[in-house]
């Protein structure tokens, strides 16, 4: 792990007071999270540089030198979208959107678009216009042109300075338990905001469960061989209806996420300055609610 960290504000609300979650470190090899007081947000307060998060992504994640839970009995050695229990997650985010919008003749982006798992299903499901991929990993990007859909071979901050990048190109844009992995969520965000026009979606799928019953124990919610700031931010669902909103953004769509493990969210993008409102969580329930995981964790797992 790199020991350059730089302190961030909070992405949704731009705060930079926070309060270190005390029961975390027992469970993450002692690296801290925190939650901010302004918001209730749960994210890594201090962060690597974006480079070093995209190539841990990019190269480790994706190799065989890590082994993920879900791989240990699949006959995988190392993360892969092929993995049932992701599959799973994807077709449930695709059937969302299909479901309440459509995808039909619409120009598709997937940001973070992995092994094309995602766009190859829209692509040969939905019947959009077209599907296009933007993603950190070259030996992705190389599966993704093999599979005959376009893409980009970096991260969305990039790409929309690129010049050859048409702002309002996409009609839809999904972003699939892959902003929880960047640097800078509020940046990423914005990036997309302008991918869009008035009236684009953007979809956000994402794992975390923040102040909702908890599924697994801490000991698997957390791995203390990996940095914080490879997942930096755990978010519920008013603190990623508030990123949306705070951006630009209309949550139009939260799913019913008390019944998953999914929590997803649509946004529909609002005229230029265009502002959400949005409720705010309380960062001492926060708190708690980490440590009633940990007493549950240790009674009922340890």
């Amino acid at each position: 792990m790199s020991a350059t960290l730089s302190p961030f504000a909070c992405d949704v609300c731009g705060s930079m007071e926070a309060a270190e979650i005390p029961v975390v470190p027992d469970y993450s090899g002692g690296q801290t999270l925190h939650t901010c007081t302004q918001c209730g947000f749960v994210f890594a307060h201090m962060r690597r540089s974006d480079e070093a998060i995209k190539k841990d992504w990019a190269e480790s994640m994706f190799g065989d030198a890590f082994d993920v839970e879900q791989t240990e009995n699949t006959g995988y050695t190392g993360y892969t979208a092929k993995v049932p229990a992701v599959t799973a997650r994807l077709t449930y985010a695709l059937e969302n959107f299909d479901t309440l919008v459509g995808f039909k003749g619409k120009k598709v982006c997937d940001i973070g678009a992995g092994e094309g798992d995602f766009l190859e299903m829209i692509k040969s499901r939905k019947n959009p216009e077209s599907v296009f991929g933007v993603e950190p990993s070259v030996e992705n990007c190389r599966l993704l042109d093999g599979m005959g859909i376009s893409c980009f071979a970096g991260g969305v901050e990039e790409y929309i300075a690129h010049p050859d990048t048409k702002k309002g190109a996409f009609d839809f844009i999904g972003l699939n338990w892959t902003l929880e992995n960047t640097q800078n969520a509020r940046r990423v965000i914005e990036a997309v905001y302008d991918l869009l026009p008035v009236g684009g979606y953007l979809q956000v799928a994402t794992g975390s469960r923040i102040l909702v019953p908890f599924k697994k124990p801490l000991h698997y919610y957390f791995n203390p061989r990996n940095p914080v700031d490879l997942h930096s931010f755990h978010f519920s669902a008013n603190a990623l209806c508030g990123l949306l909103g705070s951006v630009g953004f209309d949550p139009i769509h939260v799913n019913r996420y008390i019944d998953t493990d999914y929590l997803v969210v649509i946004g529909k993008k609002m005229e230029s300055g265009a502002k959400k409102p949005w409720p705010r969580d309380d960062y001492t329930r926060v708190i708690a609610f980490f440590e009633r995981w940990k007493k549950e964790t240790d009674e009922n797992y340890l």
